[in-house]
């Protein structure tokens, strides 16, 4: 069965590090990219396209949502990793969590 997937993503640097252009340096992402490669390879048909965010405010909506739930319900992991990144404090202060 031939399978197609279009993948859709708001940064040239994801679609850069997919087709080998960039590597991927952060050290917590790596293990993440390489699961998006291995699950990719499963499929006959790849597609990723750039979405400005302008024109996917839906689908940003939906990241932010996802990535809220992820972090709190994996809550010790994300603050061992990202703790220290000022990104990540003001984000965690914005939906009730703290990493002090």
């Amino acid at each position: 069965m031939k399978r197609r997937i279009l993948e859709c993503v708001a940064y040239h640097l994801v679609i850069f590090q997919f087709i080998g252009l960039y590597r991927v340096k952060n050290e917590n992402v790596r293990p993440l990219y390489q699961k998006a490669v291995e699950l990719i390879s499963e499929f006959n048909d790849v597609e990723i396209r750039w979405v400005p965010r302008e024109q996917n405010k839906d689908a940003d909506e939906q990241t932010r949502i996802a990535f809220e739930g992820f972090v709190k319900e994996n809550w010790e992991i994300y603050k061992q990793y990202y703790g220290k990144i000022g990104w990540a404090r003001k984000r965690s202060k914005e939906i009730g969590l703290s990493i002090l």
